[in-house]
């Protein structure tokens, strides 16, 4: 979204996307680094933001991975304050962030008041999600059946399979598309075959014991954590956090990522969200 919307205004040349690394970063010096990657120029902080031309676009995602809610963790957010207030008027800095870590950084440092706007992206409706997965599909050229008898995808089993996909998803695109490939039982090179899921229900998810709870919450904000910044966020011995981190893998709730780095098993996060919205542990 954030590169569609300045492609329509800014040559392509002009427009800059900055990625935090994996596991994120809570320092000064892996926010220049990233910066550094992202322009292709080197120094330090203001030595690259001075090498920027006039109408830069400066593309930052992911910022809850260059942010966390510690006695150190918002340095990063402090200094973009500070960069878009320098370097604003050559600059468009557009950031992209998740909105529960967008809405607690704000409400502890008044991060949002250095921005032109706050948008806040809206669920697709059903028919937009419907048409966006299926012209996503037919750039595969690969048919689809759908249930044991391989039936074809007319439009009763498609309403039946959208709507569901829909109601899961509360039209977010992503969570969509995650739904999409679960409806997958199997595959070959000419076609899809596709299961209509029944999908679970949050009752369980609203009696989790409080330490599944606490940090479940901190997956919400920052995406992504390593033990190490569980044991931060957590205080938590390191004998405690393999043990929690082991027993959510195990129970398919997380996912590492990589070695090392876990995240919300992408299946189960939108039933978290509502589950954590319910009992008013987000907003």
């Amino acid at each position: 979204f954030c590169r569609q919307l300045v492609s329509e205004h800014f040559n392509p040349n002009q427009i800059f996307s900055l990625f935090p690394p994996i596991q994120g970063s809570l320092t000064v010096e892996g926010f220049t680094q990233a910066l550094a990657r992202a322009s292709m120029k080197s120094g330090n902080i203001h030595q690259i933001f001075s090498q920027f031309p006039e109408n830069s676009v400066l593309i930052i995602n992911d910022m809850e991975l260059f942010w966390e809610r510690s006695t150190d963790g918002q340095q990063n957010i402090d200094l973009l304050s500070e960069l878009i207030d320098e370097y604003g008027h050559k600059i468009l800095f557009v950031v992209n962030m998740n909105p529960h870590a967008y809405k607690l950084a704000n409400r502890l440092s008044g991060f949002g008041s250095h921005f032109i706007e706050n948008i806040i992206l809206q669920p697709f409706d059903s028919e937009n999600l419907r048409e966006l997965i299926l012209r996503r599909h037919r750039s595969s050229g690969l048919q689809i059946t759908v249930g044991e008898e391989k039936n074809s995808l007319d439009e009763l089993h498609t309403a039946k399979l959208f709507n569901g996909l829909f109601n899961y998803s509360a039209g977010l695109v992503g969570t969509a598309l995650n739904g999409w490939l679960a409806c997958i039982s199997e595959a070959n090179g000419e076609a899809l075959s596709l299961n209509i899921p029944a999908y679970p229900q949050i009752a369980v998810l609203k009696e989790l014991n409080a330490d599944w709870e606490m940090l479940l919450t901190q997956f919400v904000l920052h995406k992504r954590l390593t033990p190490e910044r569980v044991g931060r966020l957590s205080d938590w011995t390191p004998s405690k956090v393999k043990s929690v981190l082991t027993a959510m893998l195990r129970a398919g709730i997380i996912a590492e990522k990589t070695a090392g780095i876990y995240h919300i098993q992408p299946y189960m996060h939108p039933f978290i969200i509502e589950a954590f919205k319910e009992k008013e542990i987000l907003s």
